[in-house]
């Protein structure tokens, strides 16, 4: 196998030993798609991966991988560098396989999914002469099934197998203080899908500004694995002893098949009073004092019918200005509302628009130190997510379809490439490029 080594340093190969198909035909070289499974629960993993079988020792000359309907989420499953070939037998015929192009897939829509052929074309040598030859896999069908009905309200959208935890900076605070409390999910599946959990707190203890998200996951041929870290930062208004609700989340088993309920046990906390903070909670407005001087004032003079209509004027007109203020001031607060929630779906739409941003950062980055690779990785990964991007806000602007075919191109461009020898680091600076000026169009949406 001489010329593989050269070839396919830049491919992800180890073998799966599943069984193959009986129909093939008797071939010099061909390939497959071949899936871990054929029908999924939306949010499921599936396992992905093209499959060659070779009687000849064979170098490769072009490769234009599989495409997957859908935009599914996909993960590179890294692998050793050089490939690893097994002897099978297909029909009485001696081959040997390899894999090549190892990919995790999520898909978060139920559906029939079309998996498009990969084409490769090789080189190798007989007896007689050096042979060319070119061949096209078979396309393949991914049956995803929804989740069954009725998930608790607590359902993180875990779809594997998990367990968690919750802890507290320190259960000995003072009033007024702000203190982390963290939510760990660990296991295998879609952890880095799992979606923040929701939990109580008692009268007297609030929430203190946004939530905080880490990822510490990787990924096999099981899913992701690893662990999501959730931080919340909660302020204790009141002196006393607390105590935090117990916590239930709940995520699919897939060995169960059932929706399965975990719990953290309920946490008490000590809080020493603080005179400095309850002096900050009692800054009450006093102007209603004047009222009770008005009143007096109306009782004493009430023989005398004109005070009395003067002063009872005073006071419907005191009323009436401390009305206008009491609704001035609720209004105020709904607008604060409504301007809250549009920065924070700003602010979402930007989080978005910064990941892009970076990914092509780091694209360049490593094209400067000469990481071809970890370049067009960059690179699919940005194209990807600004084809979710375009997709989602396709209702605003009209030229979001056109967009979408200008980086689905550029996304068969970069997985071409990617496993291509040849004016790799040219190609990659001319999708640098085309994918800079895509971006600006882009960011158009998000204005």
């Amino acid at each position: 196998m001489k010329y593989w080594i050269q070839i396919f340093c830049l491919l992800f190969v180890f073998p799966f030993g599943f069984s193959q198909q009986e129909s093939v035909e008797e071939k010099p070289v061909f390939g497959i798609v071949e899936l871990q499974k054929k029908r999924v629960y939306e949010g499921e993993h599936v396992l992905l991966n093209g499959k060659i079988f070779t009687k000849y020792d064979l170098a490769v000359e072009s490769y234009r991988t599989y495409q997957v309907d859908g935009h599914p989420e996909i993960k590179q499953i890294p692998g050793p560098n050089e490939p690893l070939f097994t002897p099978v037998s297909i029909k009485g015929q001696a081959y040997f396989s390899t894999q090549i192009d190892r990919k995790l897939l999520y898909f978060g829509s139920p559906g029939n999914y079309q998996i498009e052929p990969f084409e490769m074309g090789v080189v190798y040598e007989t007896a007689a002469d050096f042979i060319n030859f070119k061949f096209v896999s078979k396309p393949e069908i991914l049956e995803v099934i929804p989740l069954p009905p009725n998930a608790p309200p607590n359902f993180i959208r875990g779809i594997g197998e998990f367990t968690f935890t919750r802890k507290i900076e320190s259960l000995k605070v003072k009033q007024g203080d702000v203190v982390a409390l963290t939510v760990e999910i660990v296991g295998t599946g879609n952890v880095q899908n799992c979606i923040k959990p929701i939990f109580d707190l008692p009268e007297g203890v609030v929430f203190y500004g946004d939530s905080e998200v880490k990822e510490l996951v990787g990924y096999h041929e099981s899913g992701a694995f690893g662990r999501k870290i959730f931080t919340f930062r909660i302020q204790f208004l009141e002196s006393g002893n607390f105590t935090i609700p117990a916590m239930e989340l709940s995520y699919f088993n897939l060995k169960q098949k059932k929706y399965v309920t975990l719990q953290a046990a309920a946490i008490d906390v000590d809080v020493e009073k603080s005179n400095q903070f309850e002096s900050q909670l009692q800054d009450f407005p006093t102007d209603l004092s004047d009222q009770n001087d008005l009143s007096k004032q109306s009782n004493k003079n009430k023989n005398s019918t004109g005070k009395l209509v003067i002063l009872s004027v005073l006071l419907m007109l005191f009323l009436v200005v401390i009305l206008y203020f009491f609704l001035k001031r609720k209004f105020k607060k709904e607008r604060s509302k409504k301007e809250s929630k549009i920065i924070v779906e700003t602010l979402v739409e930007n989080a978005e628009i910064k990941k892009i941003r970076s990914l092509i950062f780091e694209s360049a980055h490593f094209q400067e130190r000469g990481g071809v690779q970890s370049s067009y990785q960059q690179l699919e990964l940005a194209i990807r997510t600004m084809l979710i991007f375009v997709s989602e806000n396709s209702n605003q602007r009209a030229n979001a379809t056109d967009l979408t075919q200008q980086l689905s191109k550029l996304l068969v461009v970069c997985e071409t490439a990617r496993f291509l020898d040849s004016h790799e680091m040219e190609r990659a600076k001319e999708l640098q490029v085309e994918i800079n000026i895509i971006f600006e169009s882009i960011q158009d949406l998000n204005d």
